[in-house]
């Protein structure tokens, strides 16, 4: 694992803090850090830079590989943000060795060029304000069907499918057991014996869905801060780096969505997304399959939230992370429990 940032990362977040290094308008200029990307913000328009880094899943360690994975997150996006990702900026360097952004020497790095989309027009910002659109809300749900009705469709084995999700179960349980993190180990077990015994009992209901050709390349990090409600709904962060986590049941992605809106407070609006694709595919989900794929997204979202605390770069207070994984657990649990006796 190699997540040093390089000696150059300082002289280009110099100049891209600069709101005159912009080949547009740009009063002001705010940036943001993530695992993986420096974003900043202007008046009009968004610049992501990808952080020199390599993980398990993730190769950014060369200009090639990041100028790679730039195309990539515009073809993926482009699918469901249609005008919003603009395209790839080059971070370019002259002879004397001066960067400039969109410039004419040598291109030494790139970066991805979007829209800035008001934030108050998120689905999390309409649910913390208590004040959704019902009709943009349709509207959206019945745009993310159309796309999960026309989408590409991935001829999975049906057995390897079942493995796939059985083997990412049983690592999110590893890792959130690691000691490190002195996460409830008994409430983790809970969850994890609650999911395996429900790939086991409910085996033929999981082959169906691979059976019936069900798993598309989906958006693969659907959450409500990712949506922009409005007469042209948007759903842009599609996930880039890795294709296999968006290889999905449609299902699950709707369950994960749905189980980040309960997180936020609204079970409502998560159902408008499952019931409008039921309704527009004709695809009848066991309410039990959205309940243990509900489960399984809250494991994972405790998993990523519990390893800010090994992040090489994270400075933050510790309690948050583990409130945030036991909340998720406590979720997860939850949810199995409102399965069928899974012992009948």
């Amino acid at each position: 694992m190699v997540t040093d940032i390089d000696t150059n990362s300082g002289t280009k977040l110099t100049l891209l803090k600069n709101p005159k290094s912009y080949p547009f308008r740009a009063t002001k200029v705010k940036m943001l850090e993530t695992h993986m990307s420096w974003v900043f913000l202007t008046d009009d328009y968004v610049v992501k830079l990808k952080k020199p880094i390599k993980l398990d899943l993730i190769d950014f360690s060369t200009p090639e590989a990041r100028h790679k994975n730039c195309l990539e997150e515009l073809r993926v996006n482009r699918r469901l943000a249609k005008g919003v990702y603009l395209g790839i900026l080059p971070l370019t360097s002259s002879r004397g060795g001066q960067l400039a952004l969109n410039g004419s020497g040598k291109a030494v790095d790139w970066l991805i060029w979007m829209k800035r989309l008001p934030k108050e027009k998120t689905l999390e910002s309409a649910i913390a304000a208590h004040n959704i659109n019902k009709q943009e809300l349709k509207r959206s749900a019945s745009t993310l069907a159309d796309f999960y009705i026309n989408g590409k469709l991935v001829d999975l084995g049906a057995y390897t499918y079942v493995s796939w999700i059985t083997c990412a179960v049983l690592e999110d349980g590893r890792q959130l057991l690691a000691p490190e993190y002195n996460v409830p180990s008994s409430l983790v077990n809970r969850v994890i014996d609650a999911l395996v015994s429900f790939i086991y009992l409910k085996i033929e209901v999981l082959l169906s869905r691979a059976e019936k050709m069900k798993i598309i390349e989906a958006h693969g990090d659907l959450r409500p801060e990712h949506i922009y409600l409005g007469p042209q709904p948007v759903f842009i962060d599609s996930l880039e780096f890795c294709k296999s986590l968006r290889i999905l049941d449609i299902a699950e992605e709707l369950s994960y969505l749905s189980m980040e809106c309960d997180a936020l407070g609204s079970t409502s609006a998560g159902k408008v997304f499952i019931d409008t694709y039921i309704q527009q595919s004709g695809d009848m989900i066991p309410q039990e399959l959205l309940d243990f794929y509900k489960a399984k997204g809250a494991l994972l979202r405790a998993r990523l939230s519990i390893r800010h605390l090994t992040s090489p770069n994270y400075k933050g207070p510790m309690d948050k992370w583990k409130q945030e994984c036991c909340k998720y657990l406590t979720m997860a649990e939850q949810y199995m429990n409102v399965c069928p006796n899974l012992t009948s």
